[in-house]
């Protein structure tokens, strides 16, 4: 195990592990209670945390006698920006840790001056966001940062934080989004709420390192705030002026037991990234496949039908006669599939689990032949055979 982190905790950190037996690298989640993501050292593929990503096909291991050399290509993300200590540990196989043992330092440079949101995506009840700010004038120019979730930059029924630097105390807005409803320094027991959502301002907590200031906002979204956000940050000067709402990514509020989502729900063009959002109540290992699905109406045939299996990470195109696969892949492999309405390459797909849910962000190409209004369908089929049938989620316009 080799990890990065101000502190010998595997929780928000950049945790991997090697297993050299199986030849597998794994990357712990942010909560540090499962993996985020395993490969095999030199297979195309990323995965990522909220903390870094890591190249699996651009590391590798050796081994000689009774040594092992492993090179691991990771890239951190702006909200981890500071320093952090490299820690390892081992395990043998019998059980026994050697504790974590302080290996040095490594500083993670903040990017140009800017707001970050990381993570931009996903799906869930509750999350830690964190929030980053670099002032290249200096944080005494910034007097206050605002991150906001909602259906648009409107600040009334939002759940909108404001983090108040010069008193280092965070504000959750009220409902009308013109007063706050309490004031409590990051890290303070206690929590603050609105009629959309919940945050824990001891499970908070803010860092400086030069001109760049991290915060982490433990939120938790309520029932009758599900659905699709989108996320905003802004800031304001030491002037008391404030930026103009910068739109940072989107989030699905939702259950375990949530319906399927998509984002965007709307749009046009003929390249677009889809991010389909699943939970299964009973486990995502209880999903045998899911199916989005670009069609004019509720037809396989002549659509852009695209299948995912999580228990293999496989993708599939259904071909233009809806009677076979037109092609299929595991994700982060490089090869192009495609039928006479759309194409894709799995390269460049991404999904992520958390708990009971999936997240899967498609880069889809449509070819011109099938410009015009399409549907956003999508459907489920359990592992004990049960389908979903096709739920409408969205509208596209392909040029």
């Amino acid at each position: 195990m080799m990890f990065f982190q101000t502190t010998a905790s595997a929780v928000n950190g950049c945790f991997l592990r090697y297993e050299p037996v199986a030849n597998n690298l794994l990357l712990l989640n942010d909560a540090g209670g499962g993996w985020a993501g395993t490969g095999t050292p030199g297979t195309s593929a990323t995965i990522q945390n909220s903390q870094c990503i890591v190249d699996i096909g651009a590391s590798s291991r050796q081994m000689s006698g009774n040594t092992v050399f492993l090179s691991v290509a990771v890239t951190f993300k702006p909200a981890f920006a500071g320093t952090k200590t490299v820690w390892t540990e081992t395990l043998t196989t019998g059980w026994t840790w050697s504790g974590a043992a302080n290996r040095g330092s490594w500083n993670v440079a903040a990017p140009p001056g800017g707001n970050w949101l990381t993570p931009a995506a996903g799906m869930g009840p509750a999350q830690s966001f964190a929030v980053l700010r670099t002032d290249m004038a200096g944080l005494a120019n910034t007097s206050a940062v605002t991150w906001m979730a909602g259906v648009s930059t409107a600040t009334s029924n939002a759940c909108q934080v404001r983090y108040n630097l010069a008193a280092n105390t965070l504000e959750l807005l009220n409902d009308a989004g013109t007063a706050p409803v309490a004031s409590q320094m990051p890290g303070t027991p206690g929590t603050q709420q609105n009629s959309q959502c919940t945050l824990d301002a001891g499970a908070s907590s803010r860092t400086q390192t030069g001109s760049t200031l991290v915060l982490h906002l433990a939120i938790t979204f309520k029932p009758a705030f599900y659905g699709v956000k989108n996320l905003y940050l802004r800031w304001m000067n030491s002037a008391s002026v404030w930026s103009a709402w910068e739109s940072r990514g989107a989030w699905v509020a939702a259950s375990a037991a949530m319906a399927p989502s998509v984002v965007p729900v709307s749009g046009a063009g003929s390249t677009q990234t889809f991010t389909f959002y699943y939970a299964d109540p009973n486990g995502i290992a209880a999903t045998q496949a899911v199916m989005p699905m670009f069609a004019a109406a509720a037809a396989v045939a002549n659509s852009c039908y695209i299948r995912y299996e999580p228990a293999t990470n496989t993708l599939r195109l259904l071909n233009d006669a809806a009677t076979g696969w037109a092609g299929s892949a595991a994700v982060g492999t490089s090869v192009l599939l495609q039928n006479t309405q759309c194409s894709f390459n799995p390269a460049t797909v991404t999904r992520s689990f958390v708990g009971n849910s999936l997240a899967l962000a498609l880069p889809v190409t449509f070819k011109p032949a099938f410009a015009g209004s399409k549907t956003t369908y999508f459907e489920s089929l359990s592992t004990a055979g049960v389908w979903s049938g096709l739920q409408v989620l969205g509208t596209w316009v392909v040029p």
